[in-house]
């Protein structure tokens, strides 16, 4: 398999990039998961969210590699308010920031959003999910999906197939 070009970098400083990259806290490997996850500036910068959607995010990023591969890759944006910085309408999985009634951060979760040919708007399929529920429901919604979908069915195509009320039953944890 060819290398990817590194634009404007001579092939020898690669590596020391790399690292340096790793260093400043940066992700240097995307998998299929992982690479389409985008956030906004969550709480920490931003005084309508409801939620850190940087760390959340990050957190995901760490917990999907070796337990999730999916065949194609999936959009997963975390907006931290209705505002919707990072446009959770349009991911393949968004999560809406909320706070919930005892205080605790935890987002709404919508799937099905699509850009370009498969444009759509997501459709809310649950709602007050805790913060810390949200990558092992992450996880068990591309899980069900590559086990469930039709052959090269995107997931926006398999979302779109079932009903609300079919993905909240094949995606309860």
């Amino acid at each position: 398999m060819a290398k990817p070009p590194h634009p404007h970098v001579p092939d020898a400083f690669i590596a020391t990039l790399t690292r340096s990259v790793q260093r400043l806290g940066f992700y240097t490997d995307a998998s299929l998961a992982t690479g389409g996850i985008i956030a906004c500036t969550g709480n920490r910068g931003c005084k309508y969210s409801a939620a850190d959607t940087k760390a959340h995010a990050v957190g995901l990023i760490k917990h999907l590699p070796g337990r999730v591969s999916p065949g194609a890759p999936v959009n997963i944006h975390f907006t931290g308010c209705p505002h919707s910085c990072a446009q959770h309408y349009c991911g393949d999985i968004g999560l809406v920031g909320a706070k919930l009634a005892d205080g605790a951060e935890g987002y709404h979760v919508v799937l099905g959003g699509g850009m370009d040919h498969e444009q759509g708007i997501a459709r809310e399929i649950f709602r007050g999910v805790r913060a810390t529920e949200v990558n092992p429901l992450v996880e068990k919604v591309l899980l069900v999906w590559e086990k469930k979908k039709n052959r090269g069915e995107t997931f926006v195509q398999w979302t779109r197939r079932h009903s609300v009320k079919e993905l909240q039953e094949f995606l309860s944890i």
